[in-house]
């Protein structure tokens, strides 16, 4: 099974018979599927083997649409990685085993497969021409107030997003939400393009243009009494 999308990416899953390179000779009819209480098999028929060779069985070819997004998590790491979400149109159910991963034909690794469902999500790991670097612009504390002083902390840094494919990448980029976890204390975010913000994440949703660079900055202010401890978290 070949999952394909717009971006002409594919995912060899584990549906055929491992061996090592030639194919199969003359085929009477092709593989059937015979379903059972709680297993499948295939039905291969009578065929021509030649001796001493290891052979590989294509069980079924199918084409999946897919929409493909890297996904950037720049405060752990430079990295962009790509992920496919397969819509079928009915629910599947595919038996587990090693699936070999290709991007633009070329092979990125092997990974477990198995995936039950009409939903099915693809991971091809990183993506080395799509990267991300978090630039910081500032980072400094003061204190205001003059009946109640209060300390300040201003952070400030760029994430710059590069694509250096020859086509436009659709990328998630996310980023813990600032916390305040004292009453006492006040946390103020300023981000351009503004972000999604769930379960404490915030996300946002962009495209690069091919060999461009698109950048998101994000400006966080917190204040607190004077004689708090107040912990930058990064």
């Amino acid at each position: 099974v070949h999952a394909s999308g717009p971006t002409l990416m594919r995912s060899a899953a584990p549906v055929a018979m491992e061996a090592a390179s030639a194919d199969m000779g003359k085929m009477s009819a092709p593989p059937r599927e015979e379903e059972h209480a709680s297993f499948s098999t295939w039905a291969l028929g009578p065929r021509d083997l030649p001796p001493a060779t290891p052979i590989r069985v294509t069980l079924a070819t199918e084409d999946w649409p897919a929409t493909f997004a890297h996904t950037i998590r720049p405060a752990r790491d430079t990295a962009a990685y790509l992920a496919a979400h397969v819509t079928l149109a009915e629910a599947r159910a595919f038996p587990r085993g090693m699936a070999m991963h290709l991007v633009d034909g070329a092979s990125v690794g092997e990974a477990p497969f198995e995936a039950v469902g009409a939903g099915l999500d693809i991971f091809f790991g990183s993506d080395p021409r799509v990267t991300a670097r978090l630039k910081p612009l500032k980072a400094q504390s003061g204190k205001t107030g003059i009946i109640e002083r209060r300390q300040t902390r201003q952070w400030a840094w760029d994430i710059e997003i590069r694509n250096g494919r020859t086509r436009d990448v659709a990328v998630v980029v996310e980023d813990p939400a600032p916390q305040a976890t004292d009453t006492a204390v006040t946390v103020v975010r300023r981000s351009t393009p503004e972000p999604q913000e769930k379960d404490s994440v915030l996300r946002w949703h962009i495209t690069v243009a091919p060999g461009a660079v698109s950048t998101i900055h994000h400006e966080v202010d917190a204040t607190a009494p004077e004689d708090m401890r107040l912990d930058p978290g990064r």
